[in-house]
């Protein structure tokens, strides 16, 4: 089953692609994509800032790719493996 996290995206930037409910700064809203607004469970038009959009979090992938990459620069160049390491470390805190 692959993470998730939310990207906070400013409303006069863009607006969703889908019709369903999203969580703003104004709480949880719904967004019509034929009427291109968000509305509250009443049916009022609201107008927030912005609207969290779900996105694969590959935090997971891009640190064992930084493990592999950090032992085959010890082979290497043992300076950058050290500073890679200790970016991993500070990752991982």
């Amino acid at each position: 089953m692959s993470k998730t996290k939310y990207i906070k995206v400013s409303v006069s930037e863009r607006n969703p692609s889908q019709t369903k409910e999203y969580i703003t700064n104004m709480g949880v809203l719904k967004f019509s994509l034929a009427l291109n607004y968000f509305f509250n469970i009443d049916g009022w038009q609201m107008k927030p800032k912005y609207w969290l959009q779900e996105v694969p979090d590959y935090e997971d992938e891009i640190l064992a790719m930084l493990e592999i990459v950090c032992t085959e620069l010890y082979k290497t160049d043992n300076s950058l493996a050290t500073e890679v390491k200790s970016l991993l470390t500070k990752i991982k805190q």
